[in-house]
């Protein structure tokens, strides 16, 4: 961010604020990432059930930071805002069926914070992730457990500003 930070300008949609940054990509393509205001979420009653249970470090991302922070054109690539944030419970995982007894988190308690837009998501079980731990959760493959959740998810960044 801060080698290819262009600019930052206050943006208002629908009576919300968020941030937006111009950032150069490696091959001088200025990309939009869109940060939101972590005053203004709207809040989902399955996330915040579970909300005091996650890491420090990503409540405090979302409290004091931004809520959520992605590329604006797709909305992906990043974190979600706190209102997008996926809960896997709520979704029909066709990989669950193929995993037999191997499942190694709770779905009613999983989110997703993060989406590469290709079917692949950073997740956080809220009762069974600890310490930063984190899932990559893929849509038609089996997941990678015990990542750490900011390791990835720069990785992941730093992969979208290359575009």
């Amino acid at each position: 961010m801060k080698k290819n930070l262009r600019n930052i300008e206050l943006i208002t949609y629908r009576g919300r604020y968020s941030l937006l940054y111009s950032i150069a990509s490696s091959s001088g393509k200025i990309l939009y990432y869109e940060g939101g205001n972590p005053l203004q979420y709207q809040p989902s009653n399955d996330l915040e059930k579970y909300w005091t249970s996650f890491p420090d470090t990503v409540q405090k991302f979302y409290q004091d930071l931004h809520d959520g922070f992605y590329y604006y054109a797709s909305g992906s690539m990043g974190l979600y805002s706190k209102s997008d944030i996926l809960y896997l419970g709520d979704e029909d995982w066709e990989i669950v069926e193929k995993m037999e007894d191997s499942l190694k988190i709770q779905l009613e308690s999983a989110f997703g914070f993060f989406c590469s837009g290709t079917g692949a998501y950073v997740v956080i079980d809220a009762i069974n992730d600890k310490d930063d731990n984190a899932v990559l959760w893929y849509t038609s493959k089996l997941p990678h457990y015990n990542i750490n959740f900011w390791d990835i998810v720069d990785e992941w960044i730093v992969i979208g500003f290359q575009g």
